[in-house]
């Protein structure tokens, strides 16, 4: 087993389109400037917007805004929130919905039975209908996302598969174009989980009929072992990309290869090009860890490690949000991803495979407001008949009795 730590993630918006719109802020660049290039964290009150964006209510009214400006990028229009299909469930959060959760009261509910389901998903089908939300969302892939991200076709969102490279593209054609990490609006501060802390996480299975398995099994024991995760980190020996010093420490072998590769700089030999350890992207990058099952990080063997230490704000932002808002992460226990059961799997396989994948459609094509709640009574039904809620949800309330947080005397 293997733990790798977890990584907030924030909401992402535009700083040129907020400035555009009115809204006061200091760059992140001038936050850096005083924060972490010297060293120290930015406090929470300097990362702060003016009108906040801290409700759905006030983020409904920011989208509107951007769509207002009617702005062209070439061709095609600015979107002012464009995503990927499984981030439906990530950006519910803003409410009182994500994974099983207990309330205050010991009300225990998940996915679609959540107290916020309902207003959220028909927030999320306006949206759609009024051309807030992109609609690729639901069938877009990695590159499309990015190609957008990076030519300036994207006000706000949760997710860039390569957030670096889009910043850089961004900013070299605009300097005040900066992608701005935002802490998440919020209904309750206190409810509404997309991730959770547990001690384990991914499970990698091989189909039996594989051949030579033994030898499958050899190579993903060493891409995890000490001498794999260095050759994915530094690259092998042969390749010359580095230097090892009198006491056995690894460096890269000239500074213009330490800060291409550790900036994993655009137009470069960086980090992509020589398939090493992305420390901007935060995970691998050589062919065989995309296909094989590894860790995403070198963990101790990560480059920063030997070098003295530089504070990123890019890196800093989300934590320092973190530990003043709920970024969706759940760490006390209020929050499960199941007990492991049949009902509680039926219920996730319902909303990932069924739901997010297929039914969504009834809510994102319905014309106004009946459209809307028959479509949503149809999946209700659905997600009682072939998600199992109900017995999902009893499993749940015994699983949280058990092993939920427990009260204070």
């Amino acid at each position: 087993m293997y733990y790798e730590g977890f990584n907030v993630w924030p909401l992402l918006i535009r700083e040129d389109l907020l400035v555009k719109l009115g809204y006061k802020l200091t760059p992140l660049a001038d936050i850096a400037k005083e924060s972490t290039d010297k060293g120290v964290w930015p406090t929470f009150d300097s990362l702060g917007i003016e009108p906040a964006i801290d409700t759905p209510e006030k983020f409904d009214e920011f989208l509107k805004k951007v769509k207002a400006l009617n702005i062209m990028v070439g061709d095609k229009p600015l979107t002012p929130l464009s995503s990927i299909y499984w981030s439906v469930f990530h950006l519910s959060s803003m409410m009182d919905n994500g994974h099983w959760r207990i309330n205050d009261a010991g009300d225990v509910d998940g996915f679609l039975g959540l107290p916020g389901a309902h207003s959220y998903y028909k927030t999320w089908a306006e949206w759609y209908r009024t051309d807030l939300l992109d609609k690729d969302y639901v069938t877009q892939k990695d590159d499309q996302l990015q190609e957008k991200w990076a030519t300036g076709r994207v006000a706000t969102g949760l997710y860039v598969p390569n957030l670096g490279a889009a910043r850089q593209s961004l900013m070299a054609k605009d300097p005040t174009a900066m992608i701005r990490p935002v802490a998440w609006p919020k209904q309750d501060q206190k409810y509404g989980f997309f991730d959770l802390f547990e001690t384990g996480f991914w499970t990698s299975t091989f189909n039996k009929s594989i051949p030579d398995m033994d030898r499958m099994i050899k190579m993903t024991e060493w891409l995890n072992s000490d001498d794999g995760i260095d050759v994915n980190t530094w690259g092998p020996k042969e390749a010359g990309l580095y230097t090892t010093d009198s006491s056995g420490k690894k460096l890269w072998k000239d500074e213009e290869t330490r800060k291409n590769i550790m900036g994993n700089v655009n137009d470069t030999k960086n980090a992509e090009y020589y398939g090493v350890f992305n420390p901007i992207g935060g995970g691998f990058s050589s062919r065989v860890s995309y296909c094989m099952p590894m860790v995403n990080v070198p963990i101790k063997a990560d480059p920063r490690f030997n070098y003295p230490p530089e504070l990123s704000i890019f890196d800093v932002v989300p934590r320092v949000l973190g530990q003043n808002t709920n970024m969706g992460y759940n760490t006390d226990g209020r929050a499960c991803y199941g007990d492991g059961g049949d009902n509680t799997t039926s219920v996730g396989d319902f909303f990932w495979s069924k739901f997010s994948n297929g039914d969504i459609a009834k809510l994102l094509t319905s014309k106004d407001d009946a459209e809307f709640e028959a479509g949503w009574g149809e999946i209700q039904d659905s997600f009682e008949s072939d998600g199992h809620y109900s017995g999902a949800k009893a499993d749940m309330v015994k699983w949280f009795a058990e092993y939920g947080p427990k009260k204070q005397a």
